[in-house]
């Protein structure tokens, strides 16, 4: 079971706005995502158990065209930023990148972990990025499936069922990571190469640094 406190830095989302997320997302994580992946992430805001992941909403994360990431702290915790203020100037609702943030940290903390094939990144939500799943009104990330990196057996590879086979298939607006030939590969889908959407057009975020072949800086924190 993995806790995840949402902190609000934000001058754009409001705290009603998150404690109208947190239920329909802790439903959603319960019973449609967590199942799937075997995995158990419960949402807070304002108090959470101790040791409870951070991802924190603000105005800025001193990434440009990344809209949110995830990393692994001194203490070997997933926490995220999540830049609601790049959110809104691109049309995209605030709530949906700290979902993906939200599902991939749970699927791979450290950013690490490959699919069975021992070269695709297994991020759940970047294959199918772009795909949303609408619940009480609120935009959620579609993700794939484990069937999608070889890790079971089904014909099932994503939770909308847009995809029809593993990876490293992609929707049109998604992409993956390889690592091949000593460096990160990216592929991107039809939508997304022709025109990069939210996530998918990262210039700075760690996605670029393994694309460089080289470790990403240490994470820019503004909200102190």
């Amino acid at each position: 079971m993995s806790d995840i406190l949402i902190v609000n830095k934000s001058t754009l989302v409001s705290s009603a706005d998150i404690l109208a997320w947190i239920p329909i997302a802790n439903q959603h994580y319960a019973q449609e995502f967590g199942p799937v992946w075997g995995v158990q992430g419960t949402w807070y805001f304002g108090d959470a158990p101790v040791g409870a992941w951070v991802f924190t909403l603000q105005d800025g994360i001193g990434q440009p065209s990344d809209l949110a990431y995830h990393y692994t702290d001194a203490t070997g915790k997933p926490d995220a930023f999540i830049d609601a203020q790049a959110a809104a100037a691109s049309g995209t609702d605030w709530r949906q990148p700290l979902d993906h943030e939200g599902k991939e940290a749970l699927v791979d903390p450290s950013c690490t972990l490959f699919c069975a094939d021992g070269s695709t990144l297994r991020e759940c939500a970047d294959p199918v990025e772009e795909e949303l799943i609408i619940r009480s009104n609120m935009p959620f990330s579609n993700f794939v499936y484990p069937e999608w990196c070889g890790l079971a057996t089904g014909t099932k590879f994503d939770f909308n069922g847009m995809l029809t086979a593993g990876a490293p298939s992609t929707a049109p607006g998604g992409y993956v990571e390889r690592w091949m030939g000593g460096q990160y590969i990216i592929t991107y889908g039809m939508k997304a190469r022709l025109n990069p959407g939210y996530m998918a057009s990262r210039l700075t975020g760690r996605r670029a640094f393994r694309a460089a072949n080289r470790p990403p800086p240490a994470p820019i924190d503004l909200s102190r």
